[in-house]
């Protein structure tokens, strides 16, 4: 597939979140300058692969836009795809569909800890990890990632200790991670998991990233390496952020252990998280074939200033490993506050523990 990286795009006339500096600010409750540049939010400006429109396009042209559920060639999709690019077998028995990756965790959470137990992130991270640890109840406990020899790398002795406490019950994995660019290697997640099994702490590994790479640099789900890490862990991803599709709301959990499965299931129904978005599913099935192996691989393609939002930024060059997630700990830039909870609102910080980090979208844009 032909990636044009030279046309742009009017997203302020499409109620697109991210451009739109009154809805910005609403959203991060904070003020925003009417030339900023949008950071904060992870989705990019290239347009959808042609194949996903027309597939769209196609269910538009049926008329009836009611209540849909997912079919076979929604989970033969996403069994072909984890199997041809990350060489993972994954049953379909093992999938359930979801409306977002977050979603997702907020459903396991109430599946693997109760209310006033710990949950293990890996700071500077995402910031929904740990609002919606706090926001479920729980305690947000941080295992800082730590740099070495100009790579950021986990922390295992803290993570032995704090795993040790019988209070703490899960870890929110970012595989790859955001916002640091890490592609953990096969050893690298094999040590975390035998940490969480020594110690029953499950882990929710969000793999949302794991497509678009650097051409060198191979995804491992967590959960192909170990028959045990299968049973006892759970995998989340979606096709939003390689297909730029994150408003189509569609995500799938993978869960190999049947009764976490049922119990996963359940939760999903109780917390009224089960209506599927009907282009969200036709979005994600024609995503996941053969013709959408071009934007998988796009990392390989870009221009070698756009790999990854450090591109052209002194000292602040992408992190080896990947393109994507791309807030990669950017300067502030785009007239944001220098320093404080203002800046972090409006850059979308790097989680509990991330000051100083930029947990942000990609800088990634039309070339002029």
């Amino acid at each position: 597939m032909k990636i044009d990286f030279d046309r742009e795009i009017d997203r302020k006339s499409t109620w697109d979140l991210k451009w739109n500096g009154s809805m910005v600010a609403d959203y991060l409750n904070t003020q925003v300058p009417e030339d900023f540049i949008p950071m904060w939010v992870a989705d990019s400006d290239f347009a959808c692969p042609p194949h996903v429109l027309q597939a769209l396009r196609e269910r538009l042209e049926k008329e009836v836009l009611g209540y849909c559920a997912p079919q076979k060639p929604f989970y033969d999709a996403v069994c072909w795809w984890q199997k041809e690019r990350h060489g993972w077998q994954v049953d379909p028995a093992w999938i359930t569909a979801l409306p977002s990756v977050v979603a997702g965790i907020n459903i396991a959470l109430h599946v693997f800890t109760e209310e006033g137990d710990g949950v293990l992130v890996q700071t500077p991270v995402y910031d929904p990890f740990s609002t919606i640890v706090r926001r479920t109840g729980r305690r947000v406990i941080n295992n800082p990632l730590r740099q070495e020899n100009g790579r950021f790398v986990m922390d295992y002795e803290q993570l032995e200790q704090l795993a040790a406490d019988p209070s703490t019950k899960a870890l929110i994995l970012c595989s790859p991670h955001n916002p640091v660019g890490r592609v953990w290697e096969a050893e690298e997640l094999r040590r975390l998991a035998e940490i969480c099994l020594a110690n029953n702490v499950a882990i929710i590994s969000d793999e949302i990233h794991s497509d678009i790479l650097l051409a060198d640099k191979p995804h491992t789900p967590l959960l192909s390496l170990d028959a045990r890490y299968a049973d006892r862990f759970v995998c989340l991803t979606a096709p939003s952020k390689t297909f730029n599709i994150p408003g189509l709301k569609t995500a799938v959990a993978i869960i190999p252990n049947r009764e976490v499965k049922e119990k996963f299931d359940q939760m999903q129904l109780a917390m009224s998280l089960d209506v599927r978005n009907t282009f969200g599913l036709v979005g994600l099935t024609a995503s996941y074939t053969p013709r959408g192996g071009g934007m998988a691989g796009a990392g390989a393609g870009l221009p070698a200033g756009q790999r990854g939002s450090g591109g052209g930024v002194p000292g602040q060059g992408a992190a080896p490993g990947a393109v994507y997630p791309a807030g990669r700990h950017l300067p502030v830039l785009a007239g944001l506050p220098p320093a404080g909870p203002e800046r972090r609102r409006a850059a979308a910080s790097g989680g509990d523990g991330g000051a100083g980090h930029l947990c942000a979208g990609p800088l990634v844009r039309p070339r002029r």
